[in-house]
């Protein structure tokens, strides 16, 4: 049977497989080898380094220059017009605008590091273990704790209490209660 698809149709439904929030190295990822004519797996693991070292990749950090004292890791920044990072507040714009989460501290003009979306960041404590979590007005909250009105985006799924997979959900603005 094929992994992409039911007989080697080339095709399978993503969005009907189980949700997997318990990141580990040794997971199989599914890939289709070109030079070999062949679906084949590999660990996570081998998947990340070989997206890494071959020219390119997905980059893990940036760095950038902080517009304000940013002195608090795993925080939520965006890029502000002027081009340096601040700490994401309830606007729209900046929430929109969200970069990831500041790896390092830096006072205002020197260089920060931040964490980009799509890996998994550790560092945090108190998450809870499966839920997910949204940027709004500086912070990393859960949907219950964003007033009506609030602007909010979801940035990842806790794996454990220390550590969440950072995504990118669609920009929203919390609807008023009835």
């Amino acid at each position: 049977m094929s992994i992409f698809g039911r007989g080697g149709s080339g095709q399978v439904n993503i969005s009907a497989l189980p949700l997997e929030t318990q990141i580990d190295d040794a997971d199989l990822v599914a890939i289709y080898d070109q030079s070999a004519a062949a679906e084949k797996s590999m660990t996570r693991a081998d998947f990340l380094a070989g997206i890494q070292t071959s020219g390119g990749g997905i980059a893990s950090t940036v760095s950038k220059i902080a517009g304000e004292n940013l002195l608090q890791i795993l925080l939520p920044v965006c890029v502000s017009p002027n081009g340096k990072v601040v700490l994401v507040t309830n606007n729209e714009g900046q929430v929109a605008a969200f970069l990831g989460i500041n790896k390092t501290t830096a006072n205002q003009n020197q260089s920060i590091d931040i964490y980009l979306p799509y890996q998994r960041v550790t560092g945090f404590s108190g998450l809870v273990t499966g839920a997910e979590y949204w940027v709004h007005n500086g912070g990393l909250v859960l949907y219950d704790a964003i007033p009506a009105g609030g602007w909010c985006r979801p940035i990842g799924v806790a794996d454990t209490g220390t550590s969440m997979v950072l995504t990118l959900g669609e920009v929203i603005q919390k609807p008023q209660q009835p």
